[in-house]
């Protein structure tokens, strides 16, 4: 913690260096005998400090800056020449807002926001700031919007008035806008042993290496997760406790029982790095839309030249900086745009981030058969990452502390719960329901009616009105099993889906399927819930050599049962002499408490 007084951080090698820096934090005309004239931005002379050289005889220290508007600073200038400082503590990457806001700060306040940084081992840092703004937030108040610090660590928010004479009161918010902005853990702090570390480490690496790994099944977090498994580390388990000398810290049980008591410490202290380091989209734009947590699709619509007229301002800049990423970086327009593209077709999709509880809009096109483009924040021209030719990439929005898989022994992070857990498992997602107090909770909805942001409308899968509720409480559970469906009417395939993480009841079901068979329409297709409550899906309706369904409504569930537990698909061949192979299934099932 820096002194209450002064920031020492802020001294240089010598007076000439120390005085050249603070003069460059101020390069506004402050001429003798004009106290009370306005001052004139465009002038380039430097601010006066009345002879004071040293920065910290002038830099107050205020302490810490935490994100969130909860954690927002508040402060009063009331004397000439105020310098403000604060600690702004970050991971490498971390996109952050810094915001001297309308509300809390003096109306005729007219303020300077600096960033220097990161902080070096021996206390110095660099000699010229990372970022500085003027009069970008309200009025004359000052704010610096999706500012990255690649670099991670200590970095000092400074704080002042443009001329150095104003007085008020201000109000200084930080916000995350890459998921969680916190620094990265280093290992496991002490949860794991090293050499138990290191086995569940040499298997997730050699695993993220292999070229035959499917992301979207396997996505990085998952695979640290199958890592940290009893057989993974029994050889070095063995080392540490088949010797003469073992390592009491490990060895207080047999295998069987460490893996039931500390293997779940080491695998949730793991787990959770690889998410705070992981793009929330995925990495690649499919992926968005096909994972188990904590994406919810909102709506989607294809967009053409005929809509123009519909979109927002912001829409119409988000589009023309998605399209920048093909080829033609030379459009300038929202109307080039859709004469650039494939087809004239620009696809818009609302995502919710549950984890952070966050809204995104991402715009995909094509060009050239490849796809190309970006996500938002709804509200926002700066992109919060890229999608080119189908990979996502520079992405600055990482894993909230929401839907990360816990239990009783991989807890959720401070204030938040592990929800909706499968009796089997005993696994649930994490959950801050406290945050669900949302308008527009609990308003009527149906295909004409969307609901608001961070809500989705449950009950309406199958027409009629529906009720929009938080949109945590929609989910998606994937996997590609590649399980073949045996001949004939004997046998059947069953694929196993655990939903976990969702409310306490199912008030519709959607599913995603593909299905490869020599003749579908020998197929007969079931869903059947923790309850062993059965839905068709598909009785042979048609012909062909495909099932393709995406969204499909799936009826016979009363709303009454749990949406929590193993759910099971069923694939059952009729006749004879054709064959075929499940490929790929997926639920999408709405909850609500009961």
């Amino acid at each position: 913690m820096l002194s209450r007084r002064h920031i020492d951080i802020f001294t240089t090698p010598n007076a000439f260096v120390r005085r050249s820096l603070l003069l460059s934090l101020f390069p506004f005309a402050v001429l003798a005998g004009c106290a009370d004239e306005p001052v004139d931005k465009t002038d380039s002379v430097p601010l006066t400090l009345a002879g004071k050289a040293d920065a910290t005889e002038w830099m107050t220290a205020k302490g810490p800056l935490r994100f969130g508007a909860d954690a927002a600073v508040t402060g009063r200038f009331e004397a000439r020449d105020a310098f403000f400082g604060y600690e702004l503590d970050v991971r490498p990457g971390a996109k952050v807002t810094l915001d001297v806001t309308r509300k809390g700060s003096a109306s005729k306040l007219d303020t300077m926001l600096y960033v220097f940084g990161p902080v070096r081992p021996d206390g110095t840092w660099q000699d010229r700031d990372v970022a500085q703004d003027d009069d970008s937030g309200y009025s004359r108040l000052s704010k610096l919007s999706g500012l990255t610090l690649a670099e991670g660590g200590r970095y000092i928010v400074v704080l002042t008035t443009y001329n150095g004479r104003g007085r008020g009161a201000y109000r200084l918010q930080a916000d995350c806008l890459s998921g969680d902005c916190a620094p990265l853990p280093t290992g496991t702090g002490g949860a794991c042993h090293p050499a138990i570390e290191a086995a569940i480490r040499s298997c997730y690496d050699g695993w993220m290496q292999d070229p035959d790994r499917d992301p979207q099944t396997m996505p990085s977090d998952e695979v640290m997760r199958q890592c940290a498994d009893a057989e993974i580390v029994a050889p070095a388990w063995d080392s540490l406790c088949l010797v003469d000398s073992p390592d009491l810290s490990v060895c207080n049980t047999d295998l069987e029982n460490f893996s039931y008591t500390q293997l779940p410490v080491c695998r949730h202290a793991l787990v959770s790095e690889v998410l705070d380091s992981l793009c929330i989209f995925g990495s690649t734009y499919r992926e968005s839309f096909n994972r188990t947590a904590p994406l919810v699709v909102q709506w989607q619509r294809e967009l053409t030249a005929a809509d123009i007229v519909e979109l927002s301002a912001t829409e119409r800049l988000q589009i023309v900086k998605a399209v920048k990423q093909t080829a033609y970086n030379e459009v300038t327009t929202v109307e080039d745009c859709f004469s650039f593209v494939d087809e004239g077709v620009v696809n818009q999709s609302w995502l919710w981030d549950a984890s952070g509880r966050r809204q995104f809009v991402v715009y995909e096109v094509g060009a050239g058969d490849n796809s190309f483009g970006a996500y938002f924040p709804v509200d926002s021209d700066v992109p919060a990452a890229l999608i080119n030719d189908s990979d996502v990439g520079d992405c600055a929005v990482g894993w909230g502390p929401e839907r990360r898989w816990c239990s009783d022994k991989e807890p959720c992070a401070d204030g938040v719960t592990c929800n909706g857990r499968d009796e089997r498992q005993g696994s649930g997602l994490c959950l801050d329901a406290s945050k669900d107090n949302i308008p527009g909770n609990g308003d009527s909805c149906g295909a004409d009616t969307e609901c608001g942001s961070g809500l989705v409308c449950a009950g309406s899968a199958l027409g009629g009105e529906g009720l929009c509720n938080p949109a945590w409480m929609r989910g998606y559970f994937g996997t590609r099993p590649g399980m073949p469906i045996p001949d004939g009417p004997t046998g059947k395939t069953e694929v196993k889906l655990t939903v976990a993480g969702l409310a306490t009841v199912s008030t519709d079901v959607r599913i995603d399927l593909y299905i490869t068979h020599q003749r579908v329409s020998d197929l007969k297709i079931t869903l059947i819930n923790p309850s062993g409550t059965r839905g068709i899906v598909f009785d042979g309706e048609r012909n062909g050599t495909e099932i393709h369904l995406r969204g499909e409504a799936v009826g016979g569930f009363p709303g009454d049962e749990s949406v929590n537990g193993e759910w099971t698909l069923e694939v059952v061949d009729r006749n004879r002499n054709k064959t075929g192979t499940v490929q790929e299934v997926a639920l999408i099932p709405t909850s609500r408490w009961d």
